[in-house]
């Protein structure tokens, strides 16, 4: 059984009468047992500090970090893209050596028992390198 609220109720105890039908086996209002609600002050996390875009040249490292408050406890989520990154899962993430391959838009889910909050998108923008495409002869004038 489970009973929806609406949103905003104040924390405090409440009491439903519960009563069953015998002909149907459902539950149905009216007078009946009486059951005590309990209801808490739940809210899903917020986040406090954003991560931050980032620009690095392929090979350095970066690490993507977000503070989130809320009950505890709270879960994170890294997201490359939308999709989920296997084992990313703290407050903060590193990418150790980063290759063109990690070009892309980064984000967090953070999530608690009341819920859940996605940060603003962060984006990793990955340099090379110059690279030289052609040399002068030594032997040509200016």
């Amino acid at each position: 059984m489970s009973f929806t609220l609406p949103p905003g109720t104040p924390a405090g105890t409440y009491t439903a009468q519960i009563k069953a039908n015998p002909s149907t086996g459902a539950i149905a209002s009216g007078p009946g047992s009486e059951v005590a609600l309990a209801v808490s002050n739940c809210a899903a996390p917020s986040i406090s500090a954003q991560p931050a875009s980032a620009t690095a040249c392929a090979g350095q490292a970066v690490t993507f970090s977000v503070a989130a408050d809320g009950k505890a406890p709270l879960s994170y989520q890294w997201r490359k893209n939308g999709s989920n990154i296997t084992g990313a899962s703290s407050s903060s993430y590193t990418i150790d050596t980063i290759a063109m391959s990690h070009a892309a838009s980064y984000d967090v889910v953070v999530s608690n028992a009341c819920g859940s909050v996605t940060s603003a998108p962060a984006t990793l923008t990955v340099d090379t390198a110059p690279s030289i495409t052609s040399q002068r002869s030594p032997w040509a004038y200016p």
